[in-house]
């Protein structure tokens, strides 16, 4: 596998993951204004907007979508101190998140 598609394949992995975990959470035909907000990497915008559309029509929750550079989102999550899904382009920014407290697990 080429470098740069082994680390996009396993973020894809992780996203399916997380949205299989939030399937136990997420009730059909939900709430409209309940909103799951997303920081993503930008560099993987394209299947997680796919993977964001597809849940919103199967469970009918918003996914609010927060494209951005990992280090920015990362002060943004912590400046905020809101959001649900924090998927970086590396995960030393993960490992940071966690050194602050400011994500419960890491997949």
């Amino acid at each position: 596998m080429r470098g740069a598609a082994k680390p996009l394949l396993i973020t894809i992995v992780a996203i399916v993951a997380l949205v299989a975990l939030m399937d136990s959470n997420s009730p059909k035909g939900a709430d409209k204004t309940t909103v799951l907000q997303v920081y993503c990497a930008a560099g993987i915008k394209v299947p997680v907007a796919a993977i964001a559309k597809a849940y919103e029509e199967e469970y009918g929750i918003k996914v609010q979508l927060d494209y951005d550079g990992s280090g920015t989102l990362l002060s943004k999550l912590e400046v905020r101190n809101e959001g649900d899904i924090y998927i970086a382009a590396d995960s030393s920014y993960t490992d940071i998140a966690i050194e602050k407290g400011l994500v419960e697990e890491t997949f």
